[in-house]
């Protein structure tokens, strides 16, 4: 089975030769899609002479949801691998997720950045995800790990019939709420994760949290009966 994978990237001229270099190791079956949403860095004259990568190019940024969808539009292959680049989880770990995908029949598969009964650190972005999660499994009366996770393996018929409208970093939870909504089956998998920090390049921010909870309601209120 062949596998288009889907990079996001904004902003990320400091480890994107790090990721390209992580990136050469990757089956050459799978088709490689990098989205630059609007860098103003080094991202877009990095980016510029790649021959063996398909490289899309928005003038403006328009956020992590429509960048995914616009790579997923060209994407060759009806089997996607969304994930994000910013090294956070290391792109090393896709050949055993497309293992994990095939053994669950193609059925999508979604990371989990940390065990179940990891303890929580002290940190707002950490308690922001538990309070997230939480409030997902709440109103959706599930019980995953870690609907906020970057990594995603699916269909691309499948993530087209999901019909998403999220822009921004909402498009995580859109995925998961909609797959729950039409009860299709996800399975969860460990992913190595190291969280860097808003100094570091992180993006996500307190005020996205807001936009966050509102697609899970907005979501779980437009579900089929």
């Amino acid at each position: 089975m062949n596998y288009s994978l889907i990079i996001p990237i904004f902003n990320e001229g400091k480890i994107l030769n790090n990721l390209l270099e992580d990136l050469k190791a990757l089956n050459e079956q799978i088709e490689i899609i990098l989205v630059d949403d609007g860098s103003d860095d080094e991202t877009p004259k990095i980016l510029k002479n790649l021959d063996n990568y398909t490289i899309i190019t928005n003038h403006k940024n328009i956020g992590k949801g429509a960048a995914i969808r616009n790579g997923v539009k060209i994407a060759k292959n009806n089997n996607i691998i969304l994930f994000d680049g910013d090294l956070e989880i290391k792109t090393s770990m896709i050949p055993g997720l497309i293992q994990k995908y095939e053994k669950n029949k193609y059925s999508p598969i979604t990371g989990i950045r940390w065990k179940e009964n990891e303890k929580i650190n002290f940190e707002l972005n950490r308690y922001g995800n538990y309070f997230i999660n939480s409030f997902f499994n709440f109103i959706h009366k599930t019980n995953f790990n870690d609907v906020l996770c970057c990594v995603k393996v699916l269909k691309k018929d499948l993530f087209d019939d999901l019909n998403l409208k999220s822009n921004s970093f909402d498009i995580e939870v859109e995925i998961m709420a909609k797959l729950v909504n039409k009860n299709i089956r996800i399975k969860e998998t460990i992913v190595n994760y190291k969280r860097r920090t808003a100094l570091e390049g992180k993006k996500l921010k307190f005020s996205d949290s807001f936009r966050i909870l509102k697609r899970i309601i907005i979501e779980k209120s437009f579900k089929k009966s």
